[in-house]
């Protein structure tokens, strides 16, 4: 029998939160820093800290979908690779789930032996139909502990564990319980494999946060719907400049919180590597900023160079959020707003002054820009798309793996 015994257990505190405490076990269990205090001195992931791709209240009504926990899990720098069980194959879901407890267990071992194995684990995480186990309950998230190769089963750790504890199912059975349609989204369940690259995270060499300067929630996909329409509009006419951008994120320069409603900074980081790379990044944003013409309104120029995110509505976290300025993401978005082959042009320019960064340090920098400009670009998009049709945006900006398809799950409480 092999296994992740390093899983940490725990109950979901609500019907439908089965999608978020699972996200949280993964999270606490590879370690990963939540960049903010949970009680006391500790640094620990709970359901409340994932408010940043749908809105906490919403989920305790409905549950999340496979689109919402590949999001949540991405915006905590988690690689994320996801699978539909009509996509796949028993076989398939077999080399997924070894991968997961057998591997890793590996690994272990090789570490206790004084082996030097990559910091890099995998947990498998599985969606599928509690009625094909015959339990009560329809979509259901639950993270996969461990592996039986003898009996060819594996270990669900039930996040509902005041319904069922963790129990051992058959390989297959649990194979064809992602099979069935979900009635909500005409397509099967599935899982998705998560890992993080610790060593990469803290050398800020690759697999940075997906974004470290702003983060969107679900309440503010009406003004970017009302973003993309004003740029369908606009884009016939012409190129998207700068100021139409503004134009439209100050209300023609009336309000110059109105962009806070697109995104909000994100919390500040906690590692001196990483407030490090955060101070590159803002340095680099503002040389770029320098080198764009823009033709700010009337007496705007040191407002919106000046002006910060409202410390009242934004978040209730600010004075651990990054400072971001209102013409800092006002760019961001204007560089979102742009074709991918567009902004990579302006961020690589060669002839951008670099204050004398390393080339490693300037491209990863760069990069980052690119990952910040992506994600807002997916919000943008993602407002008026369906989760199939999201998850073909996100593959062709190489956001997932383009041969994988975003689950849709009804909530854990239907």
């Amino acid at each position: 029998m092999l296994g992740r015994f390093g899983t940490i257990s725990s109950t979901q505190s609500e019907p439908a939160y089965c999608g978020v405490t699972t996200l949280v076990i993964v999270l606490n269990a590879l370690s990963v820093d939540p960049r903010r205090v949970w009680k006391g001195p500790w640094r620990w992931y709970e359901e409340s800290m994932l408010n940043c791709c749908m809105d906490m209240e919403e989920i305790k009504k409905t549950g999340i979908t496979m689109g919402v926990f590949v999001c949540l899990s991405k915006c905590q720098g988690l690689a994320v690779d996801p699978t539909l069980a009509s996509d796949s194959s028993r076989d398939e879901f077999r080399q997924a789930v070894r991968l997961a407890c057998v591997k890793n267990m590996d690994d272990e071992a090789g570490e206790m032996q004084g082996e030097e194995i990559s910091s890099r684990h995998t947990f498998l995480v599985v969606s599928y139909s509690r009625a094909a186990l015959k339990q009560t309950g329809s979509g259901h998230f639950s993270p996969v502990a461990a592996y039986d190769e003898a009996s060819d089963s594996v270990l669900i750790l039930d996040t509902a564990r005041f319904k069922y504890g963790p129990h051992w199912v058959s390989l297959e059975l649990l194979f064809n319980a992602m099979l069935p349609i979900d009635p909500d989204s005409q397509k099967s369940r599935g899982f998705v494999l998560l890992s993080f690259d610790e060593d990469a995270y803290h050398t800020n060499t690759t697999n940075m946060p997906v974004s470290v300067l702003l983060r969107s929630k679900h309440l503010q996909i009406p003004p970017r719907r009302e973003y993309k329409e004003y740029l369908d509009r606009t884009s016939k006419e012409g190129a998207i400049l700068i100021e139409h951008v503004e134009r439209f994120w100050t209300k023609d320069g009336q309000d110059l919180q109105f962009v806070w409603k697109m995104a909000e900074p994100q919390l500040a980081p906690v590692h001196a590597n990483e407030v490090e790379a955060l101070a590159n990044l803002k340095a680099f944003l503002q040389n770029l900023i320098k080198s764009i013409p823009w033709d700010r309104r009337a007496n705007q120029t040191s407002a919106l160079s000046k002006k910060l995110c409202c410390q009242s509505s934004c978040s209730s976290n600010h004075p651990r959020t990054v400072l971001v300025t209102v013409e800092e993401a006002i760019f961001i978005i204007y560089l979102a707003s742009l074709s991918r082959e567009q902004r990579r042009k302006l961020i690589f320019n060669p002839v951008l002054e670099t204050d004398g960064s390393k080339p490693e340090a300037l491209r990863v920098t760069r990069e980052q820009l690119m990952a910040e400009t992506e994600l807002v670009q997916y919000a943008i998009e993602f407002c008026n798309l369906s989760e199939e049709e999201s998850l073909q945006n996100m593959a062709l900006n190489g956001t997932v793996n383009k041969n994988k398809s975003m689950i849709e799950c009804t909530g854990c409480n239907k």
